[in-house]
C-alpha cells in the first residue's frame, strides 16, 4: 500500500482512494469535496514551507491545499525541516491499509480482519522502493515472519536462521530477468541422457519444485523469495499460474482452484503454506507500469529512503543525513519518487570517517545513478547537487565549457577532485529548492 508521498503523485481515483483510505484508518471524519479535489489534479509533494508562504514557480489551488490539510488534522501528516513527513499514526495507518479491491468490497472487513492477525502474515508481498533502500537486505527479516520465527533485531543472529532454513529447503532464492521463462520457474522440458541416449524430460522449476515440497508438509510454512519481479516478463513466467498465487485461490481455500500443467499435463494447485517475497526497484519500473495483474494479488511494502538511519554515521563537516535528504528533494522535484537515493549506500560508512571516505560512496555509487538518471543531462545533475553556477570552484562538481562549435552543445567537466573537498557536501545542503504558489481555484489549471 503506498504512503501518502505516493498518493500526491498519483492520478484521480487513485489517489482520493488513498487519502479516504488513510483518513478511514485513523477513524477522522471526511472532507469529500475537499479530498476530491485534490484528488483530480496530479500534482509532485508540495514542501509544507511554501504552502504557508507561497512562491513564484508553480500554480496550487486552495481546494488542493484543503485536501492535505484534512490529513493534517486527521493527525497522519505532519511538518519537519519544511517538507511533508507521515507522522507516527499516518504510518501505522499505512501498513494496516488494504488494497483497493479491499477497500472497495463488501467483505472487505473479514479480508482486513485477516491481515491484521499476526499469525496469518500475507502470502505474497512486494517490498519495492528505489536503489539502496534495503529491499533484498529486508528479505531476511520478512521471510522469518513468514517462517514464524521470532524476530529478534539481531542482524547476526536472524542472517544465521535464515541461512540455516535456506539449507534445510524451506527457503528458494531466485532473481528475475529478461531471460528467465515459465520453462525455469514452472516446468519445461529439459534435455538428458539414458543410457548413451539423449532423452528430453519434463523438470519442475524453482516454484513447481518449492511448491510441491509445501504441499508435502503442510505444517512448515515454505518461502520463494524473488529479487527483481519486476526485471522479467512477468506474465510469462508466472503463466497461469498468476490466478493461483492469490490467496483465495489456493489449495484449501473456498474459492480453491488448480489446473492442469502444460508439459507434465499434471494437475497443480498451490499451497497455503507457500510465501511469495518480491522486491522491486521502482526506478526499474514504477508501480504504474507494472502487470496489472501482479498488482492485484500482491501486497506492496513501500521502502523508502530513510536518512534517519545515517544519525550513526560522523564525517567531519557533513550532515550526511541532511546531504541525502537534500538530494532527494531535488531528485523527487524533476524526476518523481521512484528516482530518489536510498540510505544504504551509505550505511558502510556507519562510525567515523572522513570525506575521502564520503567521497568513494559519492563518486562509486551516487554520481553513477545520477548519471543513469538523467543520461547526457549534466545541466540537471547540477540542479540536484545545488551548485549556483557552473565555473570551476571548491563547490562544483560539474564545470560548464564554451563549445568549440559554433551553435553547439556545451561541454562538461567532471572536477571530482572537489568530492574531497567539505564545501562540495555544504553547497548539496545548502542549494534551492523550488518553490510553489497557491493561487485561488479558478485561476488553477
Amino acid at each position: 500500500m503506498p504512503d501518502i508521498s505516493d498518493a500526491l503523485d498519483l492520478r484521480g481515483e487513485r489517489r482520493l482512494f488513498v487519502m479516504l483510505r488513510l483518513l478511514a484508518e485513523v477513524g477522522q471524519p471526511i472532507d469529500p469535496g475537499a479530498l476530491r479535489a485534490a484528488a483530480n489534479v496530479a500534482v509532485p509533494v508540495i514542501p509544507a514551507e511554501t504552502v504557508l508562504v507561497g512562491g513564484d514557480k508553480q500554480l496550487w489551488s486552495r481546494r488542493i491545499v484543503r485536501g492535505y490539510q484534512a490529513l493534517v488534522n486527521a493527525g497522519i501528516l505532519t511538518t519537519r525541516q519544511g517538507d511533508w513527513e507521515l507522522t507516527a499514526a499516518g504510518r501505522d495507518a499505512v501498513r494496516r491499509a488494504a488494497t483497493p479491491e479491499d477497500f472497495w468490497s463488501e467483505r472487505r472487513p473479514a479480508r482486513r480482519a485477516a491481515r491484521t492477525q499476526e499469525s496469518a502474515p500475507p502470502k505474497n508481498v512486494i517490498l519495492y522502493g528505489p536503489p539502496g533502500t534495503g529491499k533484498t537486505y529486508r528479505t531476511v527479516e520478512q521471510a522469518l515472519v513468514c517462517l514464524g520465527v521470532p524476530v529478534t533485531g539481531d542482524r547476526a543472529q536472524m542472517k544465521a536462521v535464515f541461512d540455516q532454513r535456506v539449507r534445510d529447503g524451506h527457503i528458494r532464492f531466485v532473481t528475475f530477468h529478461q531471460a528467465l521463462s515459465y520453462e525455469d520457474f514452472v516446468e519445461g522440458i529439459r534435455p538428458g541422457t539414458r543410457d548413451g541416449a539423449i532423452t528430453y524430460d519434463v523438470a519442475p522449476g524453482v516454484f513447481k519444485d518449492l511448491a510441491q515440497r509445501a504441499a508435502a508438509d503442510p505444517g512448515q510454512p515454505y518461502v520463494l523469495i524473488v529479487d527483481e519481479i519486476n526485471r522479467g516478463n512477468v506474465s510469462g513466467i508466472f503463466g497461469e499460474l498468476i490466478t493461483l498465487i492469490e490467496e483465495t485461490k489456493r489449495t484449501g481455500a473456498r474459492e480453491a482452484l488448480k489446473v492442469t500443467l502444460p508439459y507434465s499435463k499434471q494437475e497443480f494447485g498451490v499451497p497455503q503454506n507457500l510465501f511469495l517475497i518480491g522486491t522491486m526497484n521502482t526506478a526499474d519500473r514504477s508501480l504504474a507500469g507494472l502487470d496489472l495483474a501482479l498488482r492485484r494479488r500482491f501486497q506492496f511494502i513501500e521502502m523508502p529512503p530513510c536518512p534517519e538511519q545515517l544519525e550513526k554515521v560522523h564525517v567531519p563537516g557533513v550532515d550526511v543525513a541532511l546531504f541525502l535528504t537534500r538530494l532527494n528533494e531535488r531528485l523527487q522535484s524533476l524526476k518523481g519518487r521512484d528516482f530518489t537515493i536510498g540510505h544504504a549506500f551509505f550505511l558502510e560508512l556507519e562510525g567515523d570517517f572522513t570525506v575521502a571516505d564520503l567521497r568513494r560512496v559519492v563518486e562509486g555509487k551516487v554520481i553513477p545513478l545520477l548519471q543513469e538518471y538523467f543520461f547526457e543531462d549534466e545541466q540537471q545533475i547540477a540542479q540536484v547537487l545545488g551548485q549556483r553556477g557552473h565555473a570551476a570552484n571548491a563547490a562544483n562538481l560539474l564545470v560548464r565549457e564554451n563549445t568549440p562549435v559554433a551553435g553547439g552543445n556545451p561541454i562538461w567537466r567532471y572536477e571530482r577532485s572537489v568530492l574531497d573537498e567539505a564545501a562540495f557536501y555544504r553547497q548539496v545542503i545548502g542549494g534551492a529548492t523550488p518553490a510553489v504558489e497557491i493561487v485561488p481555484d479558478d485561476e488553477a489549471a
